[in-house]
């Protein structure tokens, strides 16, 4: 065996030829496979290095794109964003426009008002009626203000203060469509004339109606702190009928033929017959003939007797008392009876029956009816 191998046989030297033959062949084979196995490494790592280099160019485009992308869309949003801005703006024009050309025709349309104010009331009124209003202010707010005062009513705030539209609507169509307890509209088209100077004269019909209206405003104050008993429903009619058109009685005023024999037929019939309940069909009671002359009378002898001051006395009376037995002495501190007896006197005075000539007394009905 040679010395430059690591393999070492003992035996016979043909043995050992054949061999070492047989490890060269081996030798040249591994070396071989070797050298394939090299050969396909290095390919191997080619390919892994290209797939790597690949994968970085597409990383790359990938990241180019889409920044590219990201820059066009906020580019586009912002493009979106100020048509947006235009178009709100656009609008808010054409809105703005719209609202200023309605309230240009609403102003054009709208009539000029003008405010006068008084201790107790507020006056919004037309240009056209200044000259009719003004003259008479001081003179209705004095009127309503001795009313309250009668009536011990509360004093007037500001807010409190009657406010009384006075316009022109001949046609029904008032701007100032109010109901409410503390607002009066007065349409001077109904009336019969307007002055055109300062120094024109006016109608009596304005000052009077307003006067009967406030006046009937005061009383529903003074009736909306109470609860008064239905049964003295009449009593209540008749007594918006003296405070509302009389205010107190006026011993100079001449009464109508039919309010007349009212007061002659309430001289034949007993106070008390305005506190017995109507039933219709039953011939025991009196019919409202009887009982509103009663009414009627009574309402008119306690005004110019006693005067408005005796009213919320009155009213809380017929709050409290269900017959006039109760009622008369808590109101005027003297027996019914009495009352009852001067009462007629009073009746006998001033409307004797002997001078009409007769005491018959047809269709008294009133129908005047006061809605509350």
């Amino acid at each position: 065996m040679t010395a430059n191998t690591f393999y070492h046989f003992d035996g016979d030297p043909e043995d050992e030829r054949a061999w070492q033959l047989f490890i060269a062949a081996h030798s040249e084979g591994a070396v071989a496979d070797q050298a394939t196995a090299a050969s396909s490494s290095a390919r191997l790592k080619t390919l892994y290095e290209l797939f790597l280099l690949f994968v970085i160019v597409v990383a790359l485009a990938g990241t180019v794109f889409w920044q590219q992308s990201t820059t066009q869309i906020a580019a586009r949003e912002g493009e979106i964003a100020q048509l947006q801005a235009q178009l709100a703006t656009a609008t808010a024009l054409q809105t703005a426009s719209a609202t200023a050309a309605e309230i240009t025709h609403a102003e054009r349309k709208a009539p000029v008002l003008h405010i006068f104010e008084t201790d107790h009331l507020r006056f919004v009124v037309e240009p056209g009626n200044v000259l009719i209003v003004t003259p008479i202010l001081s003179q209705i707010d004095s009127s309503y203000d001795q009313l309250r005062q009668d009536l011990q009513l509360a004093s007037i705030t500001q807010v409190g203060k009657v406010t009384i539209y006075v316009t022109n609507n001949a046609n029904g169509d008032s701007p100032f469509p109010y109901n409410a307890l503390g607002v009066i509209n007065i349409d001077m088209s109904v009336y019969t004339r307007q002055p055109t100077t300062a120094t024109s004269d006016t109608t009596l019909d304005f000052p009077t109606d307003l006067v009967k209206r406030l006046a009937r405003h005061a009383l529903d104050e003074a009736l909306c702190t109470r609860v008064i008993k239905a049964k003295w429903n009449v009593v209540i009619e008749h007594l918006y009928r003296h405070i509302v058109h009389g205010q107190e009685w006026d011993p100079t005023a001449a009464l109508t033929p039919r309010e007349i024999q009212s007061r002659h037929l309430a001289q034949i019939y007993p106070l008390t017959t305005v506190e017995l309940t109507l039933e219709p069909g039953n011939w025991m009671y009196p019919d409202t003939t009887v009982a509103s002359a009663v009414a009627d009378a009574l309402m008119e002898y306690i005004l110019a007797t006693y005067g408005r001051s005796s009213v919320p006395r009155l009213l809380d009376a017929l709050s409290q008392y269900e017959d006039l037995e109760q009622v008369i002495p808590a109101v005027f501190a003297i027996p019914a009876e009495q009352f009852t007896t001067e009462w007629h006197t009073y009746l006998r005075l001033h409307y004797p029956m002997e001078a009409a000539g007769s005491t018959d007394v047809v269709d008294l009905e009133p129908n005047r009816s006061v809605t509350r």
